[in-house]
């Protein structure tokens, strides 16, 4: 899902739905933020994550050959390029979220 159409969609979730819980987030870990949507639909509480980050070009592992050192990971991430994740969930009755599959959503 691009940004346009996150837009399009949380647009029209706020001018049909009243009772909107609209948060932003950090990322944790690592740069980016989630934006998350909750609303009460007919069909039951709805959830909507949208994640959005810089894309991961590399790791790196930073070793030594010396008794007791460690290993570190570097990740190199892009400053131009941007990943989005769209994510749908459902309230369980027991208060659980449990993912929707895309293939399942109209």
């Amino acid at each position: 899902m691009n940004l346009a159409r996150w837009e399009e969609l949380k647009g029209n979730i706020l001018d049909q739905f009243k009772d909107v819980d609209q948060s932003t987030a950090p990322l944790e870990p690592g740069p980016g933020e989630v934006e998350t949507l909750e609303f009460s639909a007919p069909t039951g509480r709805m959830k909507l994550e949208l994640t959005t980050k810089p894309r991961m070009l590399e790791e790196r592992g930073r070793t030594s050959r010396r008794i007791g050192s460690d290993v570190r990971i570097e990740k190199v991430y892009s400053d131009t390029e941007q990943v989005t994740i769209f994510k749908a969930y459902r309230a369980a009755p027991d208060g659980t979220w449990t993912e929707i599959a895309p293939d399942t959503i109209p």
